[in-house]
Order: C-alpha cells, then sequence, then structure tokens
C-alpha cells in the first residue's frame, strides 16, 4: 500500500482505536525517522558481547540516544554474571585433516584427543559409554520438539555427558559451506558443562562417514571471574500508577556486528521511545529496557524482573522485539487467549493497515518477554518473517547489509503504535495470571522443567 493511502486508512479508523492523528504521526515519523541510520551506528560498534568494553560503549551510545529522544531518568542498573568470557582459538582434526569449527560462548579450554562417540539428538538416554570420548551431535536426525522441552533435555544430555566422563561435546554447525554459529549451552554466566562448539556441516556429515575416527580438539579461551553488566533504562512518566516496558536486547554474540540480533531490535525501541515522547502526555507510564546477557540465560531480564518484583502487579503489558528485521507480521502472545482477545481490536483497526494484523497464540520462551510471562504479566512478542534468519542469527553474516529499510521501519511503527495505545490509557488490557495459571500455561511446552532445571523455580 502507498504510504500516503496507508495513513489516510490509519485516519479514518474507528473511533474505538487511539487517537488517529497521534497514531498517524508516530506511523509518519517511523518512516521518516533514522531508525537505519541508528542500526548502522551501532552495528559499527562492533560485536556486543557482554562483559566487554565494546558492550560498554554500546550501553553509553544507547544511554545517549534515549536521553536526545527526551527521555527521564536513564540510568544503568547492575547486575553480576558468574564469569567474564571472551573467545580465543578453536582447531580441530582427525590425523592431517582440518575441520572446522569455533567454540561455543562460556566453553572451557581444554585440549583433548579421543574417540568420538555419534548421536543424533542431544537426549540424555541417548548419551551411552562417553568416557574418554568426544560426544557429536548430528541432528539431522533430531525431531525437534516443544522449546522448553528441547532445552531442559540439552542442558540434562549436557550434564550427563559430563558426569559420564566425555571429554567435549561438539554440534553440527547448522548451515551449510562449513558456515558455524555460536551459543551457550549453560546459563547466567556460568561456564558450560563441557569444552566444546559448532562444527562446520560438511566436516560434520564427513565425521559420520568415518570407522571410529580419533579427534583432537584444542580450544583456549579468556575466562575471569564475576563480570558486571548493565541494562540501560528510562522512562516516559505518565499520570496514572500503571506503566508498561518496552525491551530488546543490547549484548550480541561476538561474530559480527549483531545486526538482526538484536540491534534492530534496540533500533525499534529507541525509535519507538522518540515518537511516545513527542506524542503528548501519556497515562500509563512508559518503560524502556536494553537487556545485558540475554544471549547467556536471558540475564539482564531477569534481573530486572526480580528487583522490581514489587512493582510488576502494576506492569499493564511487555513488549518485546528480538526477532530480527524481517516483515512485521503482527504480535505473539505467547499462547494466552485472552491477551490475543484483548489485542484483536487494535491489530484489526490500527495495525492490520501496516501488514502487521496477525494476532498469534504461539508461546515462546527463548528472549526477554519471558521473565515477565513467568510472573504472570501479559507479554507480546513482536511476530517478524524470519524466512531468511537462520542465515545470519549468531553467525558472521549478522550485519546491516542485509537489513530491508522499510521492513524495520514498520517493526518500530508497529511498536510504537502499540506501545501508544496501551499507555494512551488506563481501559484494563487484561490480568495477571497467577503462579498456577503460568504452570498450567507453560507445562505443555516443558518449561516448568526448564525452569527448575535452571533454579527459577523450586
Amino acid at each position: 500500500m502507498h504510504r500516503l493511502a496507508l495513513l489516510a486508512l490509519l485516519c479514518s479508523t474507528a473511533a474505538a482505536a487511539p487517537d488517529r492523528e497521534a497514531v498517524a504521526k508516530i506511523v509518519g515519523h517511523s518512516y521518516d525517522g533514522d531508525v537505519l541510520a541508528k542500526l548502522g551506528e551501532l552495528s559499527d560498534v562492533g560485536p556486543r558481547l557482554v562483559g566487554t568494553p565494546t558492550y560498554q560503549r554500546a550501553a553509553e551510545l544507547v544511554a545517549r540516544w534515549l536521553r536526545e529522544a527526551g527521555l527521564a531518568n536513564v540510568h544503568f542498573e547492575k547486575l553480576t554474571l558468574a564469569h567474564g568470557w571472551t573467545r580465543g582459538t578453536a582447531t580441530a582434526r582427525v590425523g592431517t585433516r582440518t575441520l572446522h569449527v569455533a567454540s561455543w560462548g562460556w566453553s572451557p579450554s581444554a585440549t583433548v584427543r579421543g574417540p568420538l562417540v555419534i548421536i543424533h539428538d542431544l537426549d540424555p538416554a541417548l548419551v551411552k559409554d562417553v568416557k574418554g570420548k568426544i560426544v557429536y551431535v548430528d541432528y539431522s536426525e533430531d525431531g525437534g520438539g516443544p522449546q522448553g522441552k528441547s532445552w531442559a533435555r540439552h542442558l540434562a544430555a549436557i550434564a550427563a555427558a559430563k558426569a559420564g566422563g566425555a571429554l567435549a561435546l561438539l554440534t553440527e554447525g547448522g548451515m551449510p559451506n562449513s558456515v558455524v554459529g555460536t551459543g551457550a549451552p549453560s546459563d547466567g554466566g556460568n561456564l558450560a558443562a563441557l569444552p566444546g562448539g559448532s562444527m562446520g556441516r560438511e566436516d560434520g556429515k564427513w565425521l559420520t562417514r568415518q570407522k571410529d575416527p580419533i579427534v583432537e580438539l584444542a580450544i583456549t579461551n579468556q575466562i575471569t571471574g564475576p563480570v558486571e553488566v548493565v541494562n540501560v533504562v528510562g522512562e516516559i512518566k505518565g499520570s496514572s500508577s500503571e506503566w508498561i516496558l518496552l525491551g530488546a536486547h543490547l549484548d550480541s554474540w561476538d561474530f559480527a556486528t549483531g545486526t538482526q540480533d538484536n540491534g534492530s531490535g534496540v533500533a525499534q525501541v529507541v525509535a519507538a521511545a522518540r515518537e511516545l515522547a513527542k506524542a503528548g502526555p501519556l497515562v500509563r507510564s512508559v518503560r524502556f529496557a536494553l537487556w545485558a546477557g540475554e544471549e547467556e540465560g536471558l540475564n539482564g531480564s531477569r534481573a530486572y524482573a526480580v528487583a522490581h518484583e514489587a512493582e510488576l502487579a502494576s506492569c499493564a503489558a511487555v513488549l518485546n522485539t528480538d526477532n530480527g528485521a524481517g516483515h512485521v507480521r503482527g504480535w505473539k502472545v505467547e499462547g494466552r487467549k485472552d491477551v490475543k482477545a484483548a489485542l484483536t481490536p487494535l491489530a484489526k483497526q490500527v495495525l492490520a493497515p501496516l501488514g502487521a494484523g496477525e494476532v498469534a497464540l504461539t508461546l515462546t520462551g527463548d528472549t526477554d518477554h519471558f521473565p515477565f510471562l513467568i510472573a504472570g504479566v501479559p507479554a507480546l512478542d513482536l511476530l517478524v518473517d524470519m524466512k531468511d534468519y537462520d542465515t545470519v542469527h549468531h553467525r558472521i553474516a549478522d550485519t546491516i547489509d542485509k537489513v530491508d529499510a522499510h521492513d524495520l521501519a514498520s517493526g518500530a511503527a508497529v511498536l510504537a503504535v502499540t506501545a501508544y495505545a496501551l499507555a494512551a490509557t488506563t481501559d484494563a488490557f487484561a490480568p495477571h495470571l497467577d503462579h498456577a495459571a503460568v504452570v498450567e500455561l507453560l507445562k505443555d511446552d516443558g518449561y516448568p522443567e526448564l525452569l527448575r532445571h535452571m533454579g527459577w523455580w523450586k
């Protein structure tokens, strides 16, 4: 749809929608704004691995942007990770053949040599006869499954491999042409139970065809003790005691510039802050947070939810963006039918003209809405077309040349308009859930088991 036609449609929206003129201005400014330029500047800071000087420089940059947008009380909130970690080198070989490998984040250093055990899923039941061996996970036969159950199973399998005397753990890189990714098979900035990393797909397939290969693996990383890091937080004060929260994680992995994971979300939150600061008096306050340590286990958002637990009863909703810079389709409402019912009128009247009218019940626990979801707060996670996301996610290819400016701006507009609609009123949105209701919501996807494993729940 042509942009002028889009703005005309928004201005003719039904009276039940939020102030039509304000919505039209937010949308227009989002497309005219500097969201792509901000994303480029943040990307050029470099990889924002939490606990490093580059992360701190990014935090100071974003704090300046929030102040320039007109926010009050822009500040850092500190949290501590169990260990600081910086990537060193990783090499692997079988005989004279060199393999493509990259260390997992928060992997300990090790130099090991041993026979290979191949499994097709990180299931504890498959981790057998591993003493003195290197475990390789070939995901080609992995059936997947619910996200929470999958993560709980993976962490339990790594622990089982450690208990069984395995020397190291390698997993298939997931992308062709020996492109490897990274991640953290641990949580909270703790070191991984075993040294290990990601193997190039072609090398992994070659390994599965060999008879009893002996693998030599050497990983050298820099590891420190506890490290203090910061969330970046600011606020637009409203006239009531209620508030909403907009968030995105600021940290990235260290392979590239973290443009879509999650620089794009950061740029969208900053753009929304600028627009809401200009939108006139709000009823609900709006807090903005750029989280630290998401990649190592949702550390920043979890710390905030714990530190502000007494205030969460006044939080009407949490809006999160962390799914890349693809075409925005709407919102995920994290399994809550009542939140879907509450959001649907806004989606039909205001978001649909932006191409973002979908309200999906999809339940996910892999980003920063989750600590608030498990506290019972209504949580929205931006729903984005992710068809090309895995080609850049946690990889060296996550750079700004992959970003479509219109899609990025559309995401900023949807985030800002949704936040404005919730902040311009104290009309009831959706209720908070008690603990029993949260357990019921999460049980089919296995999250209660995962949360107990992580020590978040007893």
